[in-house]
């Protein structure tokens, strides 16, 4: 009734392993191999108070952040975010506006070059962009410059997250999830 097919897949006898990229072979580089990693807190949605703030926001890549966490290499977070398979590149849309609840700005000394990241724990993306004509850090992504991923498994990168905001409640919440 079936037939088999008479083609047959030649094997592959090549020793180069796959390319792997998540933006590009000079973003990806920059971010798996960053010498320090600067990180912002975003500004909630729902923090914006009625009246006008008595200090002026500072805008990192055109969202509001709380708070900037120094430069420094972490392996921990070098971890999560070097495993290709964490990035879902097909997925069906999310229902859910993008909102990051972090920023990354991945910086490669020897180069002297930075990528960066938006982590949405809403959506469960993250948004890869590459930095070089962005002037001002305070300056928006254009859209066209942004690689949106599913993460594979959100809590990992939550849990590193927790750990290092532990009086944050959202956080706290995410990992009882």
């Amino acid at each position: 009734m079936f037939r088999q097919s008479s083609h047959i897949e030649p094997k592959n006898t090549s020793t180069t392993p796959p390319q792997r990229v998540i933006y590009s072979d000079s973003i990806d580089n920059i971010i798996l191999h960053a010498n320090s990693v600067c990180w912002w807190e975003v500004e909630g949605m729902t923090e914006f108070p009625d009246s006008v703030p008595s200090d002026e926001p500072v805008f990192i890549f055109g969202y509001p952040v709380e708070t900037r966490h120094e430069p420094y290499a972490d392996s921990v977070l070098s971890f999560i975010i070097s495993d290709y398979d964490w990035y879902i590149r097909d997925y069906p849309p999310v229902k859910q506006m993008f909102h990051p609840d972090v920023i990354f700005l991945f910086t490669n000394n020897i180069s002297n070059e930075n990528a960066g990241m938006f982590v949405s724990f809403g959506t469960g993306e993250v948004a890869i962009f590459d930095t070089t004509d962005i002037q001002n850090l305070s300056d928006s992504v254009p859209n066209d410059n942004l690689k949106y991923y599913l993460m594979r498994d959100p809590r990992l990168l939550a849990r590193w997250t927790a750990g290092k905001l532990p009086q944050n409640e959202y956080y706290q919440t995410l990992l009882k999830l």
